[in-house]
């Protein structure tokens, strides 16, 4: 992880500031560690800073977040589930336009691909 990412972190309040040496350099605990793995683990999932500190807030303050963590995956597994439906529509134009191209789709009066041109291969 970048030394510009941990700072962008820490300037967020994701992440418990660290000590300094006697140099002036941060000197960073295993809690730090585990805040930064934590971090990584959450934006896989999906999860944005915002909600990823919101989660470490809770926890912070001694309150459970796996209500808020719930809703925060069902929000974003109904975003999926609706992208899915989108990418199937989709995927479905793209089929059509490219079976009318491989056959004798030809040219509109304008000269346009019959294939791309046609209502049922535009993307909605």
């Amino acid at each position: 992880m970048s030394a510009t990412a941990i700072r962008y972190y820490e300037a967020q309040k994701l992440l418990t500031r660290a000590a300094r040496s006697p140099a002036g350099y941060r000197d960073y605990s295993p809690r730090v560690l585990d805040e930064l793995t934590f971090i990584r683990r959450a934006q896989r999932l999906g999860l944005t800073l915002d909600e990823v500190g919101e989660i470490l807030g809770l926890g912070r303050e001694g309150r459970k977040p796996c209500a808020r963590v719930v809703a925060i995956c069902t929000a974003h597994l109904a975003e999926i589930e609706q992208r899915l439906v989108e990418l199937k529509t989709f995927r479905g134009h793209l089929q059509h336009a490219r079976r009318l191209a491989q056959g004798p789709c030809g040219l509109t009066p304008e000269g346009f691909c019959g294939a791309i041109f046609s209502e049922r291969s535009k993307s909605r």
